[in-house]
């Protein structure tokens, strides 16, 4: 019985281990939803503490998959050749559910549409290759269209205030090709342009969890700014690297970040002291979107060791400084949620 027993867990930490010796880590807590293709279309894929596991099959490309709050159902964007729908549903995969269709977009673009939903999961923003869309979700699941602005851009970079209140975007200025950084508050249904004058091209945001400040990037540097436009400050200056993607911390008091010259760091930058901390160091790359799980547990990102090397998201464990492989596929649009 003891010689079973031990056959049978060496064959299950074998099974968890990847190519590159990695074990997969399940000691995350939450569940994430994700999208991957499978054959020619991408379906909707879950992973937690137990596994990764597919829950659709269908015909249509599943898209930006989002946990409503709860984590017992999803929205998602349903595309086919003529429309992108807003669809919903079990987080088994079941009772899948038409809910909107958001059309298609003005401008031919290689890119899929994106959707973006509320922390409180009362609105979504669509964003297409020509437009932004803002619909608001009932309790019974009504959507319904609130507003819209034109925005050609091949990147928006829409992210939500954690009050739900307001979202920041990127668009093109009225009287200039730059990208800049574009408030929407739902209260009083205006968009607002923060950088007007700022004279260079805005690209990814983060919010403080407080909804107080705003931290945005262009290529090189981080900016810190109110929602309402005032208090601009640089707080990092990276001229010697790019920077490509920023997350506020749950504290609100740090920004984790990846910059990059030949080769990749991810950083963490105390506003409060002003200190700079390289949590890792010349990687072949690392990628965003980053994410704090686990309140300020763990910093998630994408890792590659190279061309035809395998693509992996992993976890920073901040405590112990150790990295941890959750998953050594090729997902994309991970969004996470305790359970």
């Amino acid at each position: 019985m003891k010689i079973i027993f031990i056959l049978l867990s060496l064959f299950a930490l074998m099974s968890c281990e990847n190519n590159d010796g990695y074990s997969i880590y399940h000691g995350f807590r939450g569940k994430f939803v994700y999208t991957k293709r499978d054959q020619s279309k991408y379906q909707v894929f879950i992973l937690d503490g137990d596994r990764a596991r597919q829950i659709t099959i269908s015909q249509h490309d599943k898209i930006y998959p989002q946990w409503l709050p709860g984590g017992k159902k999803i929205l998602f964007l349903s595309h086919d050749q003529t429309s992108n729908n807003i669809h919903v549903m079990d987080s088994i995969g079941l009772n899948d559910t038409y809910l909107y269709n958001t059309g298609q977009s003005r401008i031919s673009s290689f890119f899929y549409p994106s959707m973006y939903l509320s922390p409180d999961g009362k609105s979504v923003v669509v964003e297409r290759a020509d437009s932004i869309f803002i619909f608001s979700i009932a309790e019974d699941l009504q959507v319904g269209k609130l507003n819209s602005r034109d925005c050609i851009t091949k990147y928006m970079y829409v992210a939500w205030s954690k009050d739900s209140r307001m979202f920041s975007c990127t668009c093109q200025g009225a009287s200039d090709s730059l990208q800049h950084l574009i408030v929407y508050d739902i209260v009083t249904d205006q968009f607002r342009d923060l950088t007007s004058h700022f004279g260079r091209n805005v690209r990814e945001q983060s919010w403080s969890y407080t909804s107080a400040w705003i931290a945005f990037r262009d290529s090189y540097d981080i900016y810190l700014i109110h929602p309402d436009g005032t208090g601009l400050k640089g707080i990092v200056v990276t001229s010697a690297f790019n920077v490509s993607s920023i997350a506020f911390s749950p504290d609100d008091d740090r920004l984790a970040y990846v910059r990059a010259d030949s080769l990749y760091d991810l950083v963490m930058y105390n506003i409060s002291d002003r200190s700079t901390d390289i949590l890792l160091e010349d990687k072949i790359s690392i990628g965003g979107p980053l994410m704090w799980i686990d309140d300020d547990k763990y910093v998630m990102y994408r890792y590659n060791e190279g061309k035809y090397k395998t693509e992996e998201n992993r976890l920073f464990e901040l405590a112990s400084r150790k990295e941890h492989t959750i998953y050594d596929d090729k997902g994309s649009s991970f969004n996470w949620i305790r359970d």
